[in-house]
């Protein structure tokens, strides 16, 4: 998650050691990805967290971003 992110959303930081602290430099900083398989999207701890991250955005006009 963004870095600016964590603290509108109430979180906080996870603690890298340093190997992973370098390879996540190199990770983009403006997206945000929840990843599970098809089948858990209706189990409800993974339901309510999707839900949680997007009701800030529920707000915000969608960008369109097409490929390249």
């Amino acid at each position: 998650m963004p870095v600016r992110s964590v603290e509108h959303y109430g979180l906080v930081p996870v603690k890298l050691d340093r190997t992973l602290r370098a390879a996540a430099a190199k990770w983009p900083e403006d997206d945000l990805y929840m990843v599970t398989r098809r089948a858990l999207r209706s189990v409800p701890r993974v339901r309510v967290v999707w839900d949680f991250l997007l009701e800030p955005a529920a707000d915000r006009p969608r960008v369109k971003r097409g490929r390249s």
